[in-house]
Order: C-alpha cells, then sequence, then structure tokens
C-alpha cells in the first residue's frame, strides 16, 4: 500500500500520536477515536469517571497529590483509606507502573524515591493473585463493529499480584467479554484497546485498567491462540487481502521465559500458591516468547545471558556478604 500501517504498542506513542492525529494520517494508517475520548480513556485519573458513568465495577478510587503520598502534606484521604491498597500514577509511562503498599508509611517511602509524580491513583485493594486477572481486547473497525473479541487469563506476572504479564491463557469468558464492552458502549470507539479486571473472591469483576490506541502483552496470547491481530488490523485498514488467523482457539499457554522463570520459582516458595496448580501450569501446553524447535538459536542465546545475569548476581552477593571485600 502507499501509505504504511502504524501500529502502536505504547501510551507514550498513543499520547504523541494523539495529539496530531490528523496530520499522521496523511502519511500512515492510523485508526484511533476522536482525539478528546482517547485522552480521556488514558488518563487514569479520567478514566475512571468514565468507567463508572459506562456501568463498570470498580475498586473505591481516590486521587491524591504526589506531596501528600510522600507524606510533605497532611491528607485526609491517605488518613481514611485502608492499607494495603494500589498506588499508581496518574499519568501513563511514569516510572513506576504500580505499587502496593502495606502501610501509610510504605507508601511515603516508595512515592518518595520519585518526587517527580504529580499525582497518585489510590485504589481499594482486591483480594487475590495472579489468575484472579483477566482481560478483554477487541478490534473495533472503522464502522465501530467489534471484530476478534478474546478472553484471556493471566497465569503469572511481574510483580506478582500487580504487574505485566509473564504468562497468559486463553480463556472462554463470554461474560467478561460482554462486561468489557461496557466500557466502549456508546463513545464511538475506533482502534485496538482491552480491559483488565480483577475477580473478587465472590467473581465480582472489577474493572482495574484499560488499554487503548495500542496493544500490550496480551497480544501474543492472542497470537499463539488463533488471533493474528497485527495482520487482520493490517488487512483492514489497506483493504490488502492478508491470510491471517482469527478465530480464538484456547490451545496454548503463553509464556514470557526469559521474565517468567524467575516468577516461577518464586512461586514454588509461596505455601498461599497449591502445589496442584503449580503442577498443572508445568503440563500446560505452552508456547515460548523465544523458544520455537524450529528457529533455536535466539533461546540458547538468552540462555548465555541469563547465565551471565545469575552469575553476576551470585558475585554481588557474594561481596556484599564477604568481609573486606571490595563492592566493585
Amino acid at each position: 500500500p502507499r501509505k504504511p500501517v502504524l501500529y502502536v504498542t505504547n501510551d507514550r506513542m498513543v499520547r504523541d500520536l494523539n495529539a496530531r492525529q490528523e496530520h499522521w494520517r496523511e502519511r500512515f494508517h492510523l485508526l484511533f477515536p476522536r482525539a478528546d475520548l482517547l485522552s480521556e480513556l488514558i488518563e487514569k485519573d479520567t478514566l475512571a469517571p468514565l468507567a463508572e458513568r459506562q456501568g463498570m465495577t470498580l475498586p473505591r478510587s481516590w486521587s491524591v497529590s504526589g506531596a501528600e503520598a510522600r507524606g510533605e502534606r497532611p491528607s485526609a484521604v491517605l488518613d481514611a483509606i485502608p492499607f494495603p491498597c494500589i498506588a499508581k500514577p496518574a499519568t501513563p509511562m511514569s516510572a513506576i507502573k504500580v505499587l502496593r503498599p502495606e502501610s501509610r508509611a510504605s507508601l511515603a517511602k516508595a512515592a518518595g524515591r520519585h518526587p517527580e509524580i504529580e499525582r497518585f491513583i489510590v485504589q481499594e485493594w482486591i483480594p487475590g493473585d495472579d489468575e484472579c486477572v483477566y482481560f478483554t481486547a477487541y478490534y473495533f473497525d472503522r464502522s465501530g463493529a467489534i471484530r476478534w473479541p478474546f478472553a484471556g487469563q493471566k497465569i503469572r506476572q511481574t510483580p506478582r499480584t500487580l504487574g505485566n504479564s509473564t504468562a497468559a491463557r486463553g480463556v472462554e469468558r463470554p461474560d467478561l467479554l460482554e462486561e468489557g464492552l461496557k466500557l466502549f458502549r456508546g463513545l464511538g470507539y475506533r482502534g485496538v484497546a482491552s480491559v483488565e479486571f480483577k475477580l473478587a473472591p465472590n467473581g465480582t469483576p472489577y474493572f482495574i485498567e484499560a488499554t487503548v490506541g495500542r496493544s500490550d502483552f496480551w497480544l501474543k496470547t492472542l497470537l499463539v491462540n488463533g488471533v493474528d491481530l497485527p495482520a487482520l488490523v493490517y488487512s483492514d485498514l489497506t483493504g490488502e487481502p492478508v491470510r491471517a488467523a482469527s478465530r480464538q482457539r484456547n490451545r496454548f499457554a503463553w509464556v514470557d521465559g526469559d521474565r517468567d522463570l524467575g516468577v516461577f520459582v518464586e512461586s514454588l516458595f509461596d505455601p498461599a500458591i497449591p502445589r496442584g496448580r503449580l503442577v498443572r501450569h508445568i503440563l500446560e501446553p505452552k508456547r515460548f516468547a523465544l523458544f520455537d524447535w524450529r528457529d533455536p538459536l535466539p533461546y540458547v542465546a538468552w540462555w548465555g545471558r541469563f547465565g551471565r545475569k545469575v552469575f553476576d548476581s551470585a558475585e554481588r552477593s557474594l561481596r556484599r556478604t564477604t568481609p573486606g571485600a571490595s563492592p566493585e
């Protein structure tokens, strides 16, 4: 095609492109919703009120200044909320993604390391481990039609209980697909989007966050389970016929071996995680971010890098624990 397709992968790119949508559309195929809607969806302090208006169930949330979070100013909100809680920078792509402070003091300590963060969104903590986190992904084409919906479940994430996926699977959850669509219904949204939920012990799906204007780590789970979203979006925007899978088939867990190994080992020593679940994870059919029998060299190269990382970490630990040893 004369114009290439822009397939966006992080919030900073979304914000930069959104500021000049028409300029970029002259040069690329770029499917975004209108600029004011995209801005409202991407900023955490405006997203939560929008999600409430759309009828979604949210953890109780409050906005506090960075000075309040760091303990530099009094805060009636932080005096009253229960801990542990969740604290997120209100602005995407900040130095940290999310915190889970156990106390007011631990929040102040963690926030104090980031004086550049001006506002935090503080949320009620919903109990549950990594497998209580689900996501739904969608593509809204140029007419607004919903195409290739996908539901998935996190298996592990880093940091545990509140980070990015290191292992995930596809699941049959039409109820969550419908729940996620509440966020976009009637807004005229266009493009790629996803919604993340955490299921409470009673099964209530609490809206956690949305990814808009771009894909996320969930994309790889789609790819190994029958939905080649980048190729499908490319074909839709350019009109070029592309042979690409489009139907969700829950055949494999996707595993990022580089980041998941440490999380899995950590899980082995967590008495709260049933041993049977870990065994099922080991036996579950998988596809890996790097390993493929047809092309094993990237995986071999990763093991070399991983070995150096382990050696360097062990060497630093030894120096710290050896009297008289130089730290360098």
